[in-house]
């Protein structure tokens, strides 16, 4: 399989997991920001620091936008695509 297709379906699955996620938490707009902003710290530390290991990580609209969205678990899935 392509790259692409496998990180195109592991990102709408997380969609659709952090949705179900933030609908179940009591403090939704809280747990939203939250899960933004580490995400977005999590793609700027591997932006930073990401080299040392051997993963490229631009910070595009696009990255900022998915990792504010899906969180941390889209800097993973960038972490495990790098190495597929």
């Amino acid at each position: 399989m392509n790259t692409d297709v496998i990180f195109m379906a592991v990102c709408g699955l997380c969609v659709i997991i952090m949705i179900l996620y933030y609908r179940k938490r009591p403090n939704r707009l809280l747990s939203a920001v939250f899960g933004a902003f580490s995400g977005i710290a999590a793609l700027l530390l591997l932006s930073e620091f990401g080299g040392i290991f051997g993963i490229s990580a631009e910070l595009n609209p696009f990255n900022l936008a998915a990792g504010a969205v899906l969180g941390v678990p889209y800097s993973a899935c960038l972490i495990i695509v790098n190495f597929l």
